[in-house]
């Protein structure tokens, strides 16, 4: 298994391969599908919450289908259940992150 993508991820707002904004449930299809095409592996990892009415899965987020796409969808899982009842707000502030990043002694 391959280890997750190197870091800085960013947040993203996809749109069309030509640009456009995505506006329909056949827009995602095709935009999922154009990235798709970018790999050889016949896969695709992400991240899912239990719906609550039967067992079926409903589907949080992609991470794709590349080499480190099945390692990227278990960082993300552990990362938000890590962080479960902390604000989006108060991670993404820098402080914070340089708590919690190990310190290198000269």
């Amino acid at each position: 298994m391959n280890e997750h993508t190197k870091e800085p991820w960013m947040f993203t707002k996809f749109t069309k391969a030509d640009g456009s904004p995505i506006k329909t449930s056949q827009d995602v299809i095709d935009t999922l599908a154009h990235s798709a095409r970018k790999s050889d592996i016949a896969e695709l990892w992400g991240v899912t919450i239990d719906h609550e009415d039967d067992e079926s899965a409903i589907v949080i987020c992609y991470s794709g289908n590349g080499p480190t796409s099945q390692d990227n969808a278990r960082r993300i899982a552990a990362c938000v259940n890590a962080c479960a009842g902390i604000s989006t707000s108060y991670l993404e502030c820098t402080p914070l992150l340089e708590r919690l990043r190990p310190k290198v002694e000269a």
